[in-house]
């Protein structure tokens, strides 16, 4: 029964829960902007919005590192 109760909440649940629509980065500590990137790089669908980031070049490095 106990199963059951948890299978249907957990349904219930996830018709409240939506795809992320965006990635946001707050700050602008170097790690945060590498696992950004990196997230960014397997969610491409994904925005990015950095709030007061790195400088463009080391921004455009990490999140562009081939140049595009």
């Amino acid at each position: 029964m106990t199963a059951i109760a948890l299978n249907w909440g957990y349904q219930q649940m996830r018709n409240y829960i939506e795809p992320p629509q965006a990635l946001l980065v707050l700050g602008g500590e170097p790690r945060r902007e590498q696992f950004a990137a990196e997230f960014a790089h397997q969610h491409p669908e994904l925005s990015v919005w950095v709030s007061s980031g790195s400088n463009r070049e080391y921004a455009e490095w990490v999140f562009f590192p081939s140049g595009h």
